[in-house]
């Protein structure tokens, strides 16, 4: 399973506010499982979802949490644009917006580091076009 994007940059940024970057920096985003493709999405906010799954992350620490992920965007009416739900003694990543779409199972350490590997993506890019990555942490 790979969290991933392209198309990278915030053309709509005017603001300086956190809200002003979290929901223009954008990307099309895609959750692929495999071959196929879970969810995309254009024009994605992808650093406000960056910000988001950092701090459910942090704070579940190496431990998995208790609760799922749901991703409650400023820029999307209703929130699981994104979601982490826990099944059995694993995880699935799949969006409320394309339901019946979902990866395999993962463990927990392997949910940990393709999460982080995105977050990882979403500071370098923040860098490159001139923001400072850290944006996205709480």
């Amino acid at each position: 399973m790979k969290i991933d994007y392209d198309r990278f940059g915030a053309p709509d940024l005017r603001g300086r506010t956190l809200a002003d970057f979290l929901i223009n920096v954008e990307a099309d985003l895609k959750i692929v499982e495999g071959d196929e493709v879970v969810y995309s999405e254009r024009s994605f906010p992808v650093a406000e979802l960056a910000r988001e799954l950092n701090q459910w992350m942090e704070e579940a620490g190496e431990v998995p949490p208790e609760d799922g992920f749901c991703f409650q965007s400023l820029s999307f009416e209703e929130p699981g644009a994104v979601v982490v739900s826990q099944v059995g003694s694993g995880w699935i990543v799949g969006s409320s917006l394309e339901p019946g779409k979902i990866t395999r199972i993962l463990a927990w350490t392997d949910l940990r580091v393709t999460i982080s590997d995105f977050i990882d993506k979403v500071r370098r890019d923040l860098v490159g076009i001139g923001l400072d990555p850290r944006i996205i942490d709480k």
